[in-house]
């Protein structure tokens, strides 16, 4: 979920939605690790749903993108789990140094 109304103005005015959907579809297609669906728009947050395999491995390969992308600071990422051996998690992107 970016959020979509904490961040400075000038972030959103920048903020190129269509890269950031083709690099996490690269990132992901890469390594065959799963499909983009959305956007999906609120007011406060869009929601950018990844359906695949390990969620973990994802979000590893995803999270770096926050430096060329500063729409991804604070981002809420919610680890929805297949596996019930692994608890479902949320946490936030960092902002960026």
């Amino acid at each position: 979920f970016i959020d979509n109304v904490s961040l400075a103005p000038e972030i959103y005015k920048n903020a190129d939605m269509r890269a950031l959907c083709e690099g996490i579809e690269s990132k992901l297609n890469a390594d065959s690790l799963g499909e983009l669906r959305g956007p999906c728009v609120w007011p406060s947050e869009v929601l950018l749903y990844i359906v695949g395999g390990d969620a973990d491995d994802i979000f590893a390969k995803i999270e770096p993108m926050r430096k060329d992308f500063p729409v991804l600071q604070n981002a809420r990422v919610v680890f929805q789990r297949r596996d019930q051996k692994k608890a479902p998690k949320e946490i936030r992107i960092g902002f960026n140094d």
